[in-house]
């Protein structure tokens, strides 16, 4: 399965304004092995998706959540308030040369994106490590090259943080005083990595792992081009 989520939906949902939930369902022309879409096929269905937007978000001031594709068909899913469409919405017509059926369900607490969708904070971690990735390599950056990679993290009190630079310095991080900031006590650390292939992941795991305990929120990395 291929699954495209709108991360910022997450972290506001549930919308009590828009408790319906419209997934749209298109035939692919032709899927590949796994059932997922073609190349051949991106332009068209980018195109399709772009066209479903405009028209939901017009007749029933529908917002966009996710995609997923899967046994040769793609789902689109929106929520939106609790009305008819203002006008008509002729999915065929719409839709040509794809097939699309539409579905509607009861959703106000949003579970269907927060239960099923939503990805967890791990799996966002790792869409992000792959963006970083992309662009320091098109950058000119050597990722197999060790060098300083800079943590940050964010915690409710300077007691929490405190009692997290011990199990920090058991990994081998160097640690910064925390300081006050609007966004709450921050610290910062550093170890020397890698960032080839699953490197990332790797630390970042580890570093959830290690701040769990101390209910912090992991803030990102960031290193210099070597």
């Amino acid at each position: 399965m291929a699954l495209t989520v709108d991360v910022g939906g997450v972290k506001g949902a549930p919308w009590r304004s828009h408790p319906m939930r419209s997934m749209m369902r298109v035939e692919l022309l032709e899927s590949d092995a796994n059932g997922l879409s073609r190349d051949e096929e991106f332009a068209a269905l980018s195109d399709l998706e772009d066209r479903l937007d405009a028209i939901l978000d017009r007749e029933l001031d529908a917002w966009f959540v996710g995609r997923f594709t899967w046994k040769g068909s793609r789902a689109l899913v929106y929520y939106h308030p609790e009305h008819e469409p203002r006008g008509p919405v002729n999915l065929a017509e719409i839709g040509a040369p794809y097939v699309v059926t539409g579905g509607l369900a009861e959703d106000p607490d949003w579970s269907f994106l927060l239960d099923t969708l939503a990805p967890t904070e791990r799996e966002q971690w790792t869409s992000r490590n792959r963006h970083l990735q992309h662009t320091l390599k098109e950058k000119g950056d050597r990722l197999d090259r060790p060098r300083l990679v800079d943590h940050v993290a964010i915690f409710d009190s300077e007691q929490s943080a405190l009692a997290a630079t011990g199990s920090s310095r058991g990994l081998g991080f160097d640690i910064t005083p925390p300081h006050r900031s609007t966004d709450g006590i921050v610290l910062g650390f550093r170890r020397r990595d890698t960032l080839h292939g699953a490197r990332p992941d790797e630390f970042v795991n580890e570093i959830l792992d290690a701040l769990e305990p101390h209910a912090a929120r992991y803030d990102g990395w960031g290193a210099p081009i070597t």
